[in-house]
């Protein structure tokens, strides 16, 4: 299952797209952790067979590759008992492809071939539109029934697309929306989807972004097939915001058939909306989230007055408990010490609930199985790093998902408690399965390239630097340390083939790109 906070499912941003900057160094836009784990395959300890939305929970023990440093990670990876099936659900479409002159030749080619495909993969009872736009959006197919559109000339039609003129994003999305609107009737039970066949080659504004906003108000959504390496993610990532909604990069032919026949599923049906995720611990104290496409919930790991987590997230009555604690103490002109308070306020309150994240829409995932009982599900994954000093011998955690099951049209609730003894983190290369594994050394691969990239492009100029990438030689030293740690936590895994393309080409970019950062420190 395939969420992000405040967001949609991103599938395909982890990749380095041709969007250079300085000395051809890409920037770290590029690669995202939410989309470098939606677009690898980590193994299932079970299929889920009940939930819309369920948890596995994995702990790590790690020496980070980069800073040597020892660090505790918890990995929370989202199953659903929908990921890998058909769902047996109408959907009415409106569909518009991009014919202006950035898409001519390979572009505009693969973009009729998605749309040839992606009616093709449609049933009989569903209901679709198409349009064309460059400046304007002009109808190509009214809105009818796949069944009718399937007894006129279609495809040939479609063929016939050429590209020319000027991108109006805007327009196609209206065009879109009005073709929809006109016809659609409110009283039929299925899932009303705006696809946008686009490179992206356009800017827009605020209005855009509210106009996205506002027909997810009325129940209608917005997925972007985005035709290119050279796709502007940063303003799909926009629209991906929008609940609801989604985008994919395709790139070449195969892509076709994966996204729009394989995954459709995946890709149009959401499983769950408005979902929270919550931590109940007394101790536990929560560094960094991460993988969540916001780095997770930011004032939940930034430092407060004092120290046990968050106050804020704290309930009214413990506040004002302590409130008056600390109160006391200051008119006795007394300082009351931090390790006190913390014990304090874990009797104060046995376990205190924490909302870590909230993810409008989530999306079932595609499911690989190799060999008879190994199952692998596609993304999905979030990363919670511990605070060390937090650790106790005895470590409870329980777990809370809230959600809206909208293929059931049903709220649900999820409970899972999980535990872990300080003796299991006693090795700094402590993993108590292979999802955690595998995670980890993606996020310290993506850290690793999106800190050079940072760098090279003078990104973030307010924050400094380690001044350990002062000579660009260091870039190699790090990247070998990267590329001995992958290839021992990924390329290695023996049961796990499915990244094992992936990564291999990720490396091989790394390592152009740090060429690149070499050449651009020596200016």
């Amino acid at each position: 299952m395939k969420c992000k906070l405040r967001g949609a499912y991103v599938a395909m941003q982890s990749n380095f797209s041709s969007n250079h900057t300085y000395h051809n160094v890409p920037s770290s836009t590029t690669i995202t952790y939410e989309g470098i784990f939606n677009s690898s395959y980590f193994k299932l300890d079970s299929r889920e067979d009940k939930k819309a939305v369920n948890l596995e929970i994995s702990l790590a023990s790690v020496k980070n590759p980069l800073s040597n440093k020892n660090e505790v990670w918890l990995g929370t990876l989202f199953k659903s008992k929908y990921d890998g099936k058909k769902i047996n659900q109408l959907i009415d479409l409106s569909i518009a492809i991009d014919v202006s002159g950035s898409m001519h030749g390979e572009r505009i080619d693969m973009a009729k071939k998605s749309l040839i495909q992606l009616i093709q993969k449609l049933n009989d009872e569903d209901n679709i539109a198409i349009s064309k736009f460059n400046t304007e959006s002009e109808p190509i197919f009214k809105y009818q029934k796949i069944s009718d559109l399937k007894k006129v000339n279609y495809i040939t039609e479609i063929e016939n697309l050429k590209a020319d003129g000027c991108t109006d994003i805007f327009k196609a999305f209206q065009g879109a929306y009005n073709l929809m609107t006109k016809e659609i009737g409110n009283n039929r039970n299925s899932i009303r989807r705006i696809i946008v066949i686009t490179d992206m080659q356009d800017n827009v504004g605020e209005d855009f972004a509210k106009f996205c906003e506002n027909i997810s108000n009325e129940d209608i959504y917005i997925t972007i097939l985005g035709i290119s390496d050279s796709f502007q993610t940063n303003l799909a990532e926009k629209i991906a915001n929008v609940k609801g909604a989604n985008y994919i990069i395709i790139k070449e032919n195969k892509d076709i058939n994966k996204y729009l026949v394989e995954e459709f599923d995946c890709l149009c049906f959401p499983n769950a909306k408005n979902l929270i995720l919550e931590i109940t611990t007394p101790y536990l104290k929560i560094e960094r989230i991460v993988g969540s496409g916001k780095e997770g919930i930011k004032e939940f790991y930034e430092k407060s007055e004092w120290d046990l987590g968050q106050h804020k997230f704290y309930s009214d009555d413990f506040k004002q408990k302590i409130f008056f604690l600390l109160l006391y103490f200051k008119r006795k002109n007394k300082i009351l010490p931090k390790p006190v308070i913390l014990i304090l306020s874990e009797f104060l309150v046995p376990g205190v609930k924490k909302e870590i994240s909230k993810i409008h829409t989530c999306f079932p995932s595609p499911l690989k199985q190799l060999g008879e009982n190994e199952i692998f599900i596609e993304g999905g994954m979030l990363l919670l790093r511990l605070d060390i000093n937090s650790i106790r011998n005895e470590n409870i955690m329980k777990f809370e998902i809230k959600y809206e099951n909208p293929l059931e049209n049903k709220k649900e609730n999820v409970d899972i408690e999980y535990s872990f003894k300080k003796d299991l983190i006693k090795n700094e290369n402590y993993f108590s399965d292979s999802k955690i594994e595998t995670a980890l050394a993606l996020f310290y691969f993506a850290k690793f390239n999106r800190r050079f990239m940072k760098i090279c492009n003078n990104e973030n100029k307010k924050k400094k630097y380690d001044k350990t990438y002062v000579n660009g030689e260091e870039f190699k030293k790090d990247e070998e340390k990267i590329k001995k740690y992958v290839e021992v936590h990924l390329t290695q895994e023996k049961n796990n083939k499915l990244n094992e393309q992936k990564i291999n080409d990720y490396l091989e970019k790394m390592e152009q790109n740090v060429e690149k950062a070499i050449k651009c420190c020596k200016y």
